[in-house]
């Protein structure tokens, strides 16, 4: 099974209506139009990333660009990636890390609870390797700053991405305080 953006993320960008401050959307497009594209999502919790990451995966499927992604909080993956180790399987049956290796549009979110321990950061970078080799498109979500990228996901990841990715500090006012205080859901 391919994991996905929750029911609450489709239901969000299927209903139309979401925007986000100046042109993130089409920044974040453009570099996810070409062939090892990437979009780095940074920010304070509450801005939209992952509904911007949702919107993004959206419209490069229905324009053709991708068949099919997968969507992983990080800390998930890993832990999913764990389970499969300890699980009885078919020898044929694909990994979550396969998957993430392969899949044409891997998004991971929550980037800075993921990695934590040696072995999750080096599974990063891995994955980051990977991608960056194959050329297919990668969007990372996290609720940090540009300045916090090494500390956070390792020196070699930070690197890796400072020449893939366009970076969109998503620094507007949180989506939630309204919903939080009677405003908009």
């Amino acid at each position: 099974m391919r994991p996905n953006f929750s029911k609450r993320h489709c239901d969000r960008v299927n209903s139309g209506g979401l925007s986000w401050p100046g042109n993130a959307f089409q920044i974040a497009l453009d570099a996810l139009k070409d062939e090892g594209g990437a979009a780095l999502l940074i920010g304070p919790r509450g801005t939209g990333k992952t509904q911007l990451a949702a919107a993004l995966t959206l419209k490069l499927i229905r324009v053709g660009t991708i068949p099919s992604y997968a969507y992983w909080p990080t800390l998930r993956l890993l832990d999913d990636q764990r389970d499969w180790y300890r699980a009885e399987h078919d020898a044929t049956a694909s990994s979550p890390l396969d998957l993430a290796y392969s899949t044409p549009l891997l998004i991971l979110d929550e980037l800075s609870v993921g990695p934590g321990t040696d072995w999750g950061t080096a599974r990063l970078e891995s994955i980051i390797d990977q991608r960056y080799g194959a050329m297919l498109r990668t969007i990372l979500i996290g609720n940090i700053s540009a300045a916090d990228l090494p500390r956070a996901l390792g020196d070699s990841v930070a690197s890796r991405l400072t020449e893939i990715a366009c970076a969109i500090e998503c620094s507007w006012p949180s989506f939630r305080l309204g919903a939080t205080l009677g405003g908009r859901p």
